[in-house]
Parts: structure tokens; sequence; C-alpha cells
């Protein structure tokens, strides 16, 4: 009754065994382990009587599942010695585990008992080292049934009387055949060989320790059942052999059933045939074998090894822990360094984030944070106590800037720094002796002109890139000029001062060819991205981050800021990081503060730089912990082999290269060899064989650490989990928002700011406005060509024109000339759209004027009605008197026949009327008057007309209409008046350049004749408005403007883009225009403007009769080439100081929108300044361009449309739109003219 009582308390624990991957145990080992559980289940007799004994159940079953068959091994023993089992367990297999697992396993169906046939000294299959293991087998077959199968073993120990047992059996058995032989003469009895056989076999089960076993197969069904036991009868027979017991399931199968579900061993056990050795039992039971392949069976990959007692618990400390809780690096030993080695995901990152919260802890240690892919930028973070002062650094959105340049120290060790760093991020040999020149001098220059105060703004890299560049003379002399009094400069002020120049003046092909290469290695740093880093407004100082012991972050954002990016930052702030070490490093040693470097994805910055700092910087406080994956990522031997001699703290995490696990191998043995075997004998002595660093799992690390200056044994840790702390990472990055981080929406231009490219650069001073004595204007100084010879036709007829009577017109502040861009953007459209004709200069001065027609009325405002509008007042006979439909052709008046001795003596204005006849061709007989006799009655001019006329000066015809009617007539000038007039000289040389030809035009169409009578009115009537503004003008015949050109290779070409002078780092894109072609105007006025300096412009005019927008978009492309790239390098326009103003004349205000629409397509052309966005460009095409109604300036007002702002792909970009229907082009209406410049 006791006993029932017992085994009813009795309290057994289903454990999970867990094989390690690669553990396995000889036959010998195996028993001694069930010798070992034999001892620590044996009850001494006098509890057994009362109390019972404990067993042990051992199983092995194959589950299904709709995830796949999984084998799986248990243990069951009672609770208070399954830490005993377990120890008994990893004698024999070192790194298996057992794992408590409290649900109940399920009751077989079908029971197979399993039992010697024999009695139990005869001897079932013993192992030996080359048998395969009988378990094996079993989970094989268990495998290929279609249910659910179990083996359990349960062996409870026999009493020590079953010794004495088995010893008596067995000398039975031998007393018996001695008996059978002297009993019948012909029985061998000992001496038969079979008899020998078996009594060998016996003697291997005597003096072991005995069991009583339960062999139970369980299944779904019987035949599943007996498959199992057929594989353990054939692998288990030797003199004796398992035989079936079947368990009926109308008899006792269900209490066997809840005996197999319980693990329980039989209250009575067979002491005849369930009776094994525990030399048998290692038959029966192994650990399935490493190489067993065809079943799924859970095995652990990590090997059980735990940290010697030289490595310190503390949980302040703790990196990593193992199965006995945390292990941390002792203060002393940090200096070591950590390194950390292993694939991506696998635990690195979390070692990384602990350290960083360890020595956060302590208020005396500065870190300095590198993530490039930013897994452990905000888990770091999320570590830090809020107290401390944290910098975080997004390469991606910075809120803050590191700025080498900025560095403290010494200029020569500052620009050796970015040298070094330069270096750094190109590959060996890419740096020659040439461009480190180049670049050190130019550093050294740049920091030395700002801390001399001649660069206001914070240096940055793109002053060395403009220091290096052959066109930034101007700026090298303003370096120069400061640098070179101080003797700490005198090296760059004498290589910038005199060696480049001399360079550059003797050699300029390879001197620019040496320039050019240093600048390429710069190019790569100048990108948008890093560019907001290195000229961030809000910059960090690495010395003074130290000096406080601050922290600092870079997130490196890898996978959008880019690789090569976020290499070359984290160089920079490493280099930045050193020469801040580097001057900690003369403080004395108790003012020297911790600095801790973690570095995730190290090979992106392990070079040569940094084995020098690990070997150098210790004792200025440095200490690293560095990540990397895979040791081939340190390509050069040296720097890997000196990183993994100074990295002496070493965590190796799962690897997939040989030669990594490898050499942790032979850094944890505990005796080294050179040779690694695959016996199971040298496998044990290895501690870690290289296998065990391809299959660790994730978050798990072999690891050789340093305690009190002596390597450790190596050990098996696990990561702390690591999650990112919302709270604390907002909480931080609204600190640094506080201390004023920012992201900048936009950087100032590198190269400073620049003009505006209306303007071009004179070649020499500005001529002053001259005034002859009758109030004309001086004669032009150039032609279109820009050849310099002489055009003073309609200067002679301004000199003598009666209008040059002045009035003065007040001064203003607000610009006056056309088109000119003021340095605010925003003026340029100015609120009430009137000041569209504007100086360059803020101070315009008094304008004398001579006095018009009083038919004109000059405008008081700016006329806002659209163009063309007629204001109630009558159209001028100016413009009525074009009217001319359908010209059908010409009527020529017969020349008077006049001797040559009796013509006339020409007056000065009929001079200067030939001059105007010989550029625009054709006038009217009015238009003349109005032009040249202004102040005449009609019959006074047509009296001279007449004159001219007889003395064959001039012939003039009608144009006839097919409507019929008399229209005025038309004069044009004859070989007679031209050679008069080119052999006639006035105060300032002759009235028609003396190298210019005439022949006589071949009129064949009226039509040409019309166009060139509107082109003449138009000039009339603007220079009658405009005044004195008009110094001169020409016509189509002489107003031809050609592309500039250079020789090259004995002939001339014609510049291109590439070639046009622009300054800083602008270029031209854009242009319609392949290649630059020559522009016709019909008419060319030259305008000046007295101010101070004087400023001379032309008007380019475009007068079209045929309505028609398509056939100007050719002229309008020519036309954007010149005002936006060639018109800079023109001769005529260099002197003058800026490009013409394009005026296209049209007929009404619907024809000049639809020029708009076509133009603003075809002017495209824009001067591009780098890093500034499209709204920024210049487009002086569209800025110089206007379109007006012919009718206007007849009407006495200069209402003009201009295109927008920006072409029309920028517009939609702006608005998002890309339909071009909803992006037309709104024209801005403006004054050609401002009203102060006009007649009153």
């Amino acid at each position: 009754a006791a006993r029932a009582v017992a085994r009813r308390r009795r309290r057994y624990r289903r454990y999970r065994l867990e094989p390690y991957r690669s553990d396995e145990a000889s036959p010998e080992q195996v028993e001694d382990l069930f010798e070992s559980w034999h001892q620590q289940l044996l009850r001494r007799w006098w509890l057994r009587i009362p109390l019972g004994q404990d067993s042990l159940a051992l199983e092995l079953g194959v589950a299904r599942s709709d995830k796949g068959d999984q084998a799986e091994l248990f243990v069951v023993c009672p609770e208070r010695v399954a830490e005993a089992v377990e120890g008994a367990l990893r004698a024999c297999y070192p790194n298996s585990r057992l794992v408590a697992r409290d649900e109940q396993a399920a009751q077989p169906k079908q029971i197979i008992r399993l039992k010697k046939r024999y009695e139990f000294i005869r001897r079932l299959r013993t192992p030996r080292d080359y048998d395969s293991p009988l378990v094996d087998a079993a989970l094989s077959q268990m495998d290929g049934v279609a249910g659910r199968a179990t083996l359990q073993y349960v062996v409870t120990p026999t009493p020590a009387l079953f010794d004495r047992l088995a010893r008596s059996l067995f000398r039975e058995q031998e007393a018996k055949l001695e008996r059978a032989r002297l009993r019948e003469r012909g029985d061998p009895g000992l001496r038969s060989q079979l008899a020998g056989q078996e009594l060998e076999g016996g003697l291997e089960i005597q003096h072991r320790t005995l069991f009583f076993a339960e062999l139970r197969i369980g299944a779904a069904s019987y035949r599943d059942a007996d498959a199992v036991a057929a594989a353990l009868q054939g692998e288990s027979s030797a003199e004796n052999r398992l035989v079936e017991r079947h368990v009926r399931r109308w008899a006792r199968g269900p209490l066997y059933a809840r005996r197999m579900q319980r693990a329980l061993g039989n209250p009575v056990p067979s002491w005849r045939h369930g009776v094994v050795s525990s030399r048998e039992l290692a038959g029966l039971w192994q650990l399935p074998s490493p190489g067993l392949g065809g079943v799924r069976l859970a095995r652990s990959s990590v090997p059980r090894a735990v940290a010697p007692p030289e490595i310190v618990r503390d949980e302040g400390l703790a990196l990593v822990r193992d199965e006995h809780g945390p292990l941390g690096i002792r203060a002393e030993d940090k200096r070591a360094g950590l390194g950390l080695i292993g694939g991506q995901g696998t635990g690195k990152t979390s070692v990384i984030c602990r350290s960083v919260a360890v020595d956060a802890r302590d208020e005396d240690c500065a870190q300095i944070i590198l993530d490039p892919k930013s897994d452990a930028a905000e888990k770091a973070l999320s570590q830090i106590p809020r107290h401390r002062t944290v910098h975080y650094l997004d390469l991606e959105r910075p809120e803050l800037g590191i700025n080498p340049l900025l560095a403290p120290g010494d200029p020569a060790t500052v620009a050796d720094k970015i040298v070094e760093a330069l270096r750094d991020i190109h590959e060996e040999g890419d740096i020659r002796a040439s461009s480190d020149r180049y670049m050190r001098q130019a550093a050294l220059a740049i920091v030395g002109a700002h801390r001399l105060g001649a660069i206001e703004e914070e240096p940055n890299l793109w002053h060395l890139y403009r220091i290096l560049l052959p066109s930034e003379q101007e700026f090298r002399e303003h370096v120069i000029r400061a640098i070179e009094p101080r003797p700490a400069f005198t090296a760059p002020a004498t290589f910038f001062g005199r060696d480049l120049p001399d360079d550059l003046k003797n050699a300029p092909a390879a001197t620019t060819a040496k320039l050019d290469a240093p600048r390429n290695k710069m190019v790569r740093l100048l990108v948008e991205s890093l560019d907001k880093v290195l000229r961030h407004p809000n910059q960090l100082s690495l010395d003074e981050l130290i000096r406080r012991r601050e922290l600092l972050i870079v997130d490196g954002k890898m996978g959008t800021f880019g690789p090569d990016n976020c290499r070359v930052m984290m160089q920079f702030v490493l280099n930045m990081a050193y020469g801040a070490m580097q001057r900690q490093q003369q403080l004395p040693e108790a003012e020297r503060a911790r600095v801790a470097l973690k570095v995730d994805e190290a090979h992106l910055i392990l070079n040569e730089s940094f084995a020098n700092a690990l070997a150098t910087l210790r004792s200025a406080g440095l200490e690293v912990v560095a990540a990397w994956q895979y040791g081939e990522q340190i390509q050069d031997r040296k720097i890997r082999g000196g990183l993994m001699s100074l990295l002496r703290h070493r965590c190796v995490f799962s690897v997939g290269d040989a030669s990594d696990a490898r050499e942790m191998t032979e850094l944890a043995m505990p005796v080294y060899t050179d040779v690694i075997r695959g016996e199971r004998e040298a496998r044990r002595n290895l501690r870690f064989a290289p296998d065990t660093l391809f299959n660790l799992p994730n978050f798990h690390a072999v690891c050789s650490w340093i305690s009190h200056g002596a390597r450790a044994a190596g050990f098996v840790a696990e990561t702390y989990p690591m999650e990112a702390n919302l709270e604390t990472i907002a909480f931080h990055r609204q600190a640094q928002r506080a201390r004023g981080g920012a992201v900048p929406d936009e950087l100032p231009n590198p190269f400073g700011t620049q003009d505006p490219l209306d303007r071009v650069p004179r070649t020499g001073p500005p001529a002053p406005l001259e005034t002859s004595a009758d109030g004309g204007a001086p004669p032009a100084q150039t032609d279109a060509t820009g050849n310099g010879s002489s055009s003073s036709t309609v200067d002679q007829a301004n000199r003598a024109s009666a209008s040059a009577a002045a009035a003065d017109t007040p001064g203003s502040n607000e610009p006056l000339h056309p088109a000119i861009p003021q340095d605010d953007k925003a003026s340029r459209r100015g609120a009430d759209g009137e000041a569209v004709a504007r100086s360059a200069g803020k101070g315009g001065a008094a304008t004398k004027a001579p006095p018009r027609s009083s038919e004109r009325s000059a405008p008081q405002q700016l006329d806002h009605a659209r163009l063309g509008t007629i204001r109630g007042e009558a159209v001028p006979k100016s413009y009525t008197e074009l009217d001319i439909d359908e010209p059908t052709g010409l009527r020529w008046d017969e020349l008077p026949r006049q001797a040559p001795d009796k013509a006339p003596e020409p007056t000065p204005e009929q001079l200067a009327a030939l001059a105007g006849l010989y550029e625009l061709r054709f006038l009217y007989g009015p238009q003349l008057g109005r032009r040249f006799w202004p102040r005449a009655s009609d019959r006074t001019y047509r009296r001279h007309l007449e004159a001219m006329f007889k003395a064959g000066w001039v012939r003039r015809f009608q144009i006839t209409e097919r409507a019929g009617g008399q229209k005025q007539r038309v004069y044009m000038l004859t070989s007679a008046g031209f050679e008069l007039a080119r052999g006639r000289r006035g105060p300032r040389g002759p009235y028609i350049d003396p190298q210019s030809s005439w022949s006589d035009p071949d009129i064949k169409d009226a039509r040409r004749v019309v166009h060139d009578l509107h082109a003449a009115a138009w000039l009339v009537a603007f220079e009658q408005l405009a005044g004195g503004l008009v110094r001169n003008w020409r016509g189509a015949r002489e107003g031809r403007i050609y592309p500039p050109s250079r020789r090259e290779r004995g002939g001339w070409v014609t510049l291109s883009a590439r070639d046009i002078p622009l300054g800083g780092s602008r270029r031209i894109r854009d242009l319609a225009l392949e290649e630059f072609k020559p522009v016709e105007p019909d008419l060319t006025i030259e305008s000046a403007i007295p101010a101070s300096p004087p400023q001379r412009f032309d008007v380019l005019v475009e007068l079209d009769r045929s309505g028609r927008a398509s056939r100007n978009r050719d002229k309008f492309a020519r036309y954007d080439a010149l005002l936006t790239a060639w018109g800079r390098a023109h001769d005529r326009y260099k002197l003058q100081g800026e490009p013409p103003v394009v005026v296209f004349v049209v007929e009404d205000e619907p024809k000049a929108r639809s020029f708009v629409e076509a133009a603003d397509e075809a002017i495209t052309g824009a001067v591009v300044t780098p890093g500034a966005a499209p709204e920024q460009w210049e487009y002086p095409g569209r800025e110089r361009t206007f379109f007006v109604c012919e009718r206007d300036v007849h009407m006495g007002t200069l209402r003009a449309y201009r295109l927008p702002r920006y072409p029309i792909e920028v517009r939609k970009a702006q608005s998002g739109d890309r339909r071009r229907g909803k992006n037309k082009p709104e024209p801005e209406q403006l004054a050609l003219l401002d009203r102060r410049l006009l007649r009153r």
C-alpha cells in the first residue's frame, strides 16, 4: 500500500532533449552515461522497499503536422534529479541540453512491447565505434510510417541483488555445460564454440549496472508499430534477441497506453527477460549521429561554452550574456578595442547599442557612433540617458554639419588632415604627388584666408575647388593678398602668387591638366547631399564635443544617401576625430576624456589611418568598437593583420568565410595546434571547430576577451535584445532642435552672389556721351559687325536735325534702362508693370531730349489698356498713310533732264536724307519730311525733295492698288545720290561710309516696299517718341550681325556655347540652335542713356507683316542664342557693356499673343549656376525680347508684351500639371521705355 501511494505521488517531468548539431559520443561514453544515471536514480534498499524505485524514460518520436514531419527526443525523469540527469548527459554530449516541456504526450492507439527472448544473461548486440547508432535506423523507420510513432525506453535501476543473481545464473550456465560434458562423452560442454560465444557475450553484461527495461513502440496502427519494432529487432540481435509482446487493445492495452503516456515503468518488472545492462543500453540508445540526413531533427547550433571566472559579471557593464548571466568588459580593459565580426543581422548592432548604453552611464566619456546603414543609430540614441547631450547627424536630412576646414589648431595640420581624408576615400595611387601638392596648398591657403578674415563665410571645399580653377584668378588674388604678409603662409602665397601664374602663362595646357586632376578628386565631394553637411549653417566642433563629454551619432542612411557619399562623410568625421584626439593628447592625463568610438560596417573606413589611430591614440583615451562582416572586406593584408592585433577583444558571430572561422578557432584553442582533424577526440580538444562559427544562430557569438591584460578562455554568448524607445528618441531630437538644429532648405551659391548676366564685361572704359554743338549725338564707334569701322549715317542726320533742343528730365533712383535685371529679382516685375526701361545704375542723371512734333502727346502714366487699343484719339497720318490694300505694282516717275553742271549744292538736310535712304531703302515723302525737316512746312520739304529728284539723286514711284487711287510718292536712292553722299563729309565724317558699295535694288514684289515703309514709319515714330535716347540707327542693309569666331588651324571657326566667357561655374544650356547663326534685324537703333557711367545699348527691331508666328521660330532661336550666349563675346556688345534688346513689331494684339506663344516654346536658353534651381537660373533671351503692336508707337505709347519669366517646362514643374493647355504663357504687359525718358 505504501508503495502504491508513493508511486502515485511521484512527480515526473518531461524534457525535450536538444542535441547539438555535431555532438557524438563513443560507446564507452554512452555506457558511462547510463552508469551515471543508474547511480543517480538508485535508492538504497531500505527506502526502495517502502517507497519504490524511480525510473527514467527516453523517447524518440516523429510528429506529423502541417509544417512537416519532425523528429523529437525526450527525457522523462523525476524533477528532483533533473539537473543531475542533465549533468551526466553533458558529460557525454557536452553541448546538448534539456528543455522543460509541460505538455502531456498523446496516448498511442497500438503498442508493442519488446523483451529478451532468453534469459537476460545472454546479451543483445553491444555497440562498436564503427557501428551506426540503432537510433538512426529507428528514426528513419518512424519517419517512413504514415502516422505518429514513438519509441520509448523506460529504465529502472535494479537492486544490488540482481548483480549477484546475474553472476549466479552465469556460473550455473557454466556448471550446466560442464556437467553435460561429463555426463555424455560426445558433448563438448564448455569447449563448444557456440557455448563459448554465448558465455563470452554474457561476460560483457557482467559487472555492469543492470536496469529493468521496458521497450515500447506506440503508433496509430499495429502495422506501423511492427515496422519500427522490426528495425530494432534486426539491429539489436546477438546471442539474445528482442521479441514482441503485443498488447491487445481489449486486454491490457489501455493500461499500457496510460503508462506510455506518463512514461512510467511496470510496477512489477520482468526479472528474467526484462533486464538489460548499461552496455546493452548503449547499443539500444544513443543520440542520432550528426550525419543523419533523412529525418527532420531539430538540433541546437549553439555550443555550451560558458565564460570563465575572469570575465566580469556586472549588470552595469554587461554587453552580452550566457547561461549564467551578464558578461562585460572591465573599464581598464576597454582600451584593448573590441572587434565584432559576422554576417548581416547576426547581432553586431545589439552589442554596439549595448556598449553605447554602458558608456553613456560614464559622465567622463564622450562617444562618436558611426552607423552607415541606419540599423543602429536610433536604437543607440534610445539607450542614452536624457540628461546627456546628444548630437544626431542624419546625413540625408542634416540638422547640423561637420566641416573639416573649421577644425582648430595649426593650419598646416588641418590641411594635412583634409588631404589625408581625401587619400583615404580614394584608391591607393589615385592621388599622386602633384595632386597632393595642389590640394595641400589650396587647403592651407583657404584655412589661412578664413582665419585672417578674407573669406567672410565659413570655408568649405568649394573654396578649394575655386582656387584651383584656372579662370578664378581674381579669387586667388583675393586670397593671396590676405595671406602673403604672414610667414606661416609663405608656401601657399608663393605657390598661388608666383608658381601657378607662371605655369599657366608658360604651359597653359599642361598646367590646366594638372589642375584638373585634384579638382576631379574633389568633385565627388561637391554633390548636394554632402554639401548640405559640409556647408551646414550649424557646424559642430568635435574638439568641443570631446571637451564637454557629449555624444555624436552619425546616421549614414547609406541606402538613400549613397554608399560612396556615406563613406566619404564617415571618413571626414573620423579624420576630424583623430585630429581632436591628437590635440587632447597634449593635455595632462587627468584632464583627458574617454572617447568611445563605435563604428558599424567598419570596413567602409578601415584603412591605414584607422590602424594608426588604434596604435597611437589609446593613450589619448580612444576606445574602439568596430564591426564588419568578413575578413576579406579588408583587402590590405598589412592593415588587416594590424587591426586583428590591435582589436584584441573579439566577438565572432556567424560567418561564411572559412578563413574567418579558422582564425577564430585558432584564437580560442586551449592548446594550440596548426592541424584541425575531424576525429571525435580531436574535435573535443578544439573547443570551437570552424563549423561552429558557420552554424551559429543569429544573436550568438563566440567571444575571446582580454581580462586583466591576459586572454581568457573562449565562450559562447547571446546578445541582449535591442528595441528603439520612441519617446527617448523624440526627446533627444527635440532637444537638438531646441539648440538650433534644423535642416537647411537651400544653401547659398558656393561661388557667392554673382552679377546678372544681362550685362557684358566691357573691354575698356565706357566712353562719355558727347553732344555736338547743334545738340546731336556723336557718331557711332563701331558697326554691327564689331570691326571698328565708322558708320555715321544717321548720326549726321541727328546733328542736322532741328530736334536737337533739350528738355530736362528729373533724375530718379528707379531703373530706366530696358530689360536689365536688378539685384532684387522681384524688382524685375514692378507692381504697376511700368519700369521695364531701366538702368543698371541706381542713380540716373538728368536726360536731355529734343522736343518732338506737337501732334504727339507724351503719356503721363502707364497705359494699362491692351496692346493696339485706341484711346479715343485720332489715328495719326504717319500710320494711316501706310494703309495699302493689295499692292499690284509700281508706277515710276520719269527722271527729269538736267545738266550735271546745274545740279544744286546739297544742304546738310538733303545729305542726311540721302544717307537715310541708303540705310532704309524706301521712304514716303512725308516720312522724309517728318524725319529730316521736322520744323519745316509741307511745302518746304516737298521743294527739297523735288530738287533732289531733279538732280537725279533720288528716284520716286507710286504703289498701285487693285482698288485704284493714288498714294504718296516713295523715294529711293540712286547711284548719283550715293556717290554724292559718300563723297561729302560732315562735322564728324562722311555721311556714307567710303568703303560702302551701291547697286540699284531689283524690286520684283511691291510687298517688300510696303514692308520697308512700315519699318521706316515705326523707326521715325519711335525716334520722335524716344527723342535724345536714339543716338544712331541702321537699316537692314548694314544691320546684319555675325556670331564671333576664333582662328583655329589656319581657319576661322564660329564660337560655340562652351566658348562663351561667363565667369565662375556658370554655363549655357537649352538653346534651340546647335550652331550660332547671324541675325538680320530690319532696324538697329543705337540708344544711349546719360548716366554714370554712360550706358549704350542697341534695339534690334523685327517687323512682321505676315501675321504668322510659325515663320519666325528660327528668328526666335537665333535671337535667343545672341542674347543668352554669343552677345557676351561680340566686340560691339563688349564695348557697350550689355547685349541688345529685341523688339518684334506685329500688326495687332491677337498676333502679338500668337507670337508670344510661339516664342515661349522657342526661347528657352538659360544661364545655369550649378546648385541653383531652375527658378534661379537666368533667361536673358526671355528678359530682353519684347512684342509690340505697330500702331501703338504712332499713338504715342510704348506698350509691350514680354515673355513669362520661366520657360514652359519650368512652369509645368512648378504647377505640377504637365498639360500644355494648362501652361499657356500669360505675357507681361509693360512700357518699353520709362515715361521719364520720353519727350514731354
